[in-house]
């Protein structure tokens, strides 16, 4: 009596059948899944707007999210696990947009509790107002890498190792961009443009 060690390969599924070809399963690539985002994009906006309460940021959202098609590392094989996954996705960038949002409250009502007793006169609000839009500008002009790393480590308080795995970047890069971010906006307010 003999026992094989491994049934014949056609008694696998993906092993090669009678014919002997194979047939392996591939996980979808970068271009399928913009090619799934591109046909699901009106769903994800909709889902979003209905997360956080507002068509102009889902549509914000919604892009940041093909943007990071490319750095997904997953393998996703079906059109249909993409769209769930491109779900997970859409719901997880809405949940940190309510944290910045929560977070960004949070500081401006801080700061308005610890300026109560200071008194500015309209000039001096007008300026600070005017600071204000310009480092807005200042982070607008900048890659979305840096306005990220710059977010996480000013308004989230995250240290650069966290930021670092929450980007999949190296802590180096997460040093270099939150850099970038500070110089360019302090030239932004020293040229006040």
């Amino acid at each position: 009596m003999s026992f094989r060690k491994h049934p014949p390969a056609k008694d696998f599924p993906g092993g090669a059948g009678a014919a002997g070809e194979t047939r392996e399963r591939r996980a979808l690539d970068l271009a399928d899944l913009q090619g799934v985002f591109t046909t699901i994009r009106g769903d994800l906006v909709r889902h979003l707007t209905r997360r956080t309460g507002n068509s102009e940021t889902a549509a914000d959202l919604s892009h940041d999210l093909f943007e990071k098609l490319a750095s997904v590392r997953a393998e996703i094989p079906t059109s249909k696990d993409a769209r769930s996954y491109m779900y997970r996705m859409a719901g997880n960038l809405a949940i940190d947009h309510r944290r910045v949002e929560a977070r960004r409250e949070e500081l401006l009502t801080g700061a308005q509790v610890l300026f109560e007793d200071v008194e500015l006169c309209p000039e001096e609000i007008a300026i600070s107002r005017d600071e204000l839009r310009l480092i807005e500008r200042a982070l607008s002009e900048l890659p979305d890498i840096c306005r990220q790393v710059m977010v996480l480590a000013r308004v989230h308080g995250l240290p650069h190792k966290d930021i670092a795995r929450q980007l999949d970047i190296s802590v180096s890069l997460v040093e270099k961009y939150q850099l970038r971010a500070l110089r360019h906006c302090r030239a932004r307010l020293s040229a006040g443009q």
